[in-house]
C-alpha cells in the first residue's frame, strides 16, 4: 500500500493530496493487468472508469475513416487515462490498448462521485490536471493543423 500512495502522490491528477485522502482512494479502485495488445476501452463505449497506471504504458489511439490507426499519446507508469468521463460521462473520444505488460488501478465513476462527496479537493486537484491535459490537446491539434497547411500548399 505504501508503494501505491507514493505512486498516486508523484501521479499528476492525485499530486498534493494527504496521504489519508490517497488511501481512502485506494480503497475504492481496483486493481487490473493487461497483456501488450489487450484493448482497455474503445472509442466510443461508455465512459465509466478511469484508469492509474502503476507499471507499463498505454497506447491512446484513434482511426480515421478507413481503419488505419492514428496515434494521440502513450501514457507511462505514474500517469492516467479516462478522467474525463469521470466527469463529463460522454463515450470515450479514443481507444486505448496496453503497450507493454500492464499493471493498472481502476477508479470507478460511481465509487469516484461518493468519495468526492466526503472528499472534494481531489475534484479540484483533478480539474486541474485537466485543464493541464486540454491545453496538450490544443497544442496537438495546432500542429496537426500546420502539417496539413504544409501539406496543401507543398
Amino acid at each position: 500500500m505504501v508503494d501505491l500512495i507514493e505512486q498516486l502522490q508523484q501521479s499528476q491528477v492525485f499530486q498534493g493530496l494527504e496521504t489519508a485522502d490517497l488511501e481512502a482512494l485506494i480503497a475504492v479502485m481496483e486493481r487490473k493487468t493487461y497483456a501488450t495488445g489487450d484493448v482497455l476501452f474503445e472509442r466510443g463505449d461508455a465512459g465509466e472508469s478511469m484508469v492509474q497506471i502503476i507499471s507499463g504504458s498505454i497506447r491512446i489511439y484513434t482511426e480515421d475513416a478507413q481503419g488505419n490507426e492514428i496515434p494521440i499519446v502513450i501514457r507511462h507508469a505514474g500517469e492516467v487515462v479516462g478522467e474525463l468521463t469521470l466527469l463529463d460521462h460522454l463515450p470515450r473520444s479514443a481507444s486505448a490498448a496496453a503497450a507493454e505488460p500492464l499493471d493498472v488501478l481502476v477508479l470507478d465513476r460511481d465509487h469516484f462521485l461518493d468519495f468526492l462527496k466526503d472528499r472534494p479537493t481531489v475534484g479540484f486537484q483533478m480539474m486541474q490536471t485537466l485543464t493541464g491535459r486540454i491545453r496538450y490537446t490544443t497544442k496537438y491539434l495546432q500542429k496537426v493543423m500546420e502539417w496539413i497547411s504544409r501539406l496543401s500548399s507543398g
